[in-house]
């Protein structure tokens, strides 16, 4: 019995890490089909500056670090936050990244938006979380 249960334990594991996985690949995806829009789009307008901005950290820094941070829609997202006088909610943060052109596939993107926060916060410690569904940068 046991060993079974360790086993379920071990297969959910790997099951969490390949959702993880499959939320990640498609926040790239999104990201990318983004930018690719965006440059179509005129490039003096304020949106193709944040997102020039925000390829451009993502870019400019090693792999290992965008690999860490989740990419661009991360990228993105600091970008929202810096220009915020104030903490943003979740709905907040999705609601200016939809205005800035980020195109999402998933059926639910403001939870895709919340799961980036939430991991990024984890691993690298930013942004930071500063009530509930309430996001900051130091």
């Amino acid at each position: 019995m046991k060993k079974n249960r360790e086993r379920r334990v071990a297969y959910n594991s790997v099951i969490q890490d390949l959702y993880a996985k499959r939320v990640q690949l498609n926040q790239a995806i999104e990201a990318l089909e983004a930018v690719v829009n965006e440059e179509s789009r005129a490039r003096g307008s304020a949106t193709s500056q944040a997102f020039a901005a925000a390829e451009h950290k993502v870019n400019g820094s090693s792999r290992a670090d965008s690999d860490e941070t989740g990419g661009t829609l991360i990228a993105a997202i600091k970008a929202v936050l810096r220009r915020s006088d104030r903490p943003l909610g979740n709905a907040e943060i999705f609601r200016q990244l939809k205005a800035a052109g980020v195109k999402f596939r998933s059926s639910n993107p403001q939870l895709s938006v919340s799961q980036v926060l939430s991991r990024n916060s984890k691993t690298s410690g930013a942004p930071v979380r500063v009530g509930r569904g309430r996001w900051a940068l130091q």
